[in-house]
């Protein structure tokens, strides 16, 4: 708390030094989005007995519907757009344990209260949830915006 408080009530920005300068602060190195599909959480709803996974659990940029469970796992390697941005999909995101906290305004706000690592695990023989992408032409993303696979 005391680092974060910048003199004057100001902004403190925190940033890592790369190759490059200054750079964001991820999980990851490199400057990526994170992408979420409803239709993946609404599944492991499904095979959780209806219990929510919330987004947030899983801390997405973007949470797009691609209809299909685990269908964002196709866009690894390959160029779209949502909105009027053009994305490529570098690779899955491997989960880790914070998708157990729920998020805050959650009833078990901070607690550990799920364990989708296993869920992911024992359901559905996996460790990811969603991709990592990198914007290849920045624009302007709406809600509703559909992704469309680019040729």
């Amino acid at each position: 708390s005391a680092f974060l408080d910048a003199p004057g009530g100001g902004v403190k920005v925190v940033a890592r030094s790369g190759a490059g300068g200054a750079e964001g602060f991820w999980d990851i190195p490199d400057p990526w989005i994170s992408i979420v599909n409803a239709a993946s959480l609404r599944e492991m709803e499904r095979v959780d007995d209806g219990a929510p996974a919330a987004a947030e659990r899983f801390r997405p940029n973007l949470v797009v519907d691609l209809g299909a469970p685990w269908a964002e796992g196709d866009l690894v390697g390959a160029r779209f757009e949502i909105g009027g941005a053009t994305l490529e999909g570098v690779e899955p995101i491997v989960r880790c344990g914070a998708t157990s906290v729920a998020p805050s305004g959650d009833a078990n706000a901070g607690e550990r209260d799920r364990n989708y690592l296993r869920l992911l695990s024992d359901s559905f023989d996996r460790t990811e949830c969603g991709i990592y992408a990198k914007v290849v032409l920045g624009g302007r993303i709406g809600v509703g915006d559909a992704v469309k696979t680019l040729v």
